[in-house]
């Protein structure tokens, strides 16, 4: 049986008998990979008492039952570890931190606080890519209906996002 190449969901196969079983592994895996919270990333043991669905990076020098799975995502699910791996640009929030990290480079990064400032969070195999960047200006002496200022955003680009700061107030008509 295949799985798929990001997530390693796996796929139904043509005559497959209970297909209910790989459908329902695969939701099991897509709902822990999306948006995943890991409880922690600073443990090489298992926790005595996980909780069903919780979500483990497993630290460097793993032991008992995540011996070996050091760097994998450890899912406690029915009663048993499920070992799961990153994928390139995924993100995630490492709780016990506050601080939110991606897989970039075959390594988690962690991010400077919970903001992503210029950093690439999914590229697809065309070249398309979904970042989080800060562009900050200072304009002064401005008139006329447009500025130009140095910082650009990029042509064909979608901005989710704008905010501003006015420190002097802004008179006349065309206030």
């Amino acid at each position: 049986m295949s799985d798929t190449v990001r997530l390693a969901l796996p796929l139904l196969a043509a005559a497959q008998a209970q297909k209910h079983v790989t459908h329902n592994e695969a939701l099991l895996r897509l709902d822990a990979l999306t948006q995943p919270l890991f409880k922690s990333r600073s443990l090489s043991e298992p926790p005595a008492d996980p909780e069903e669905g919780a979500l483990w990076l497993v630290a460097g020098g793993a032991a008992g039952d995540w011996l070996g799975k050091d760097g994998r995502i450890a899912l406690w699910l029915d009663g048993a570890w499920l070992f799961l791996t990153a994928f390139e640009g995924m993100t995630a929030v490492a709780a016990d931190e506050e601080t939110v990290i991606t897989f970039l480079g075959g390594e988690w990064r962690q991010q400077a606080g919970m903001v992503l400032e210029n950093t690439l969070v999914a590229q697809s195999p065309h070249g398309a890519e979904t970042r989080i960047a800060v562009l900050e200006a200072t304009l002064s002496g401005l008139s006329g209906a447009y500025a130009e200022t140095a910082p650009l955003i990029p042509n064909r680009a979608v901005v989710l996002g704008v905010s501003t700061r006015t420190v002097t107030a802004v008179t006349g008509a065309a206030s």
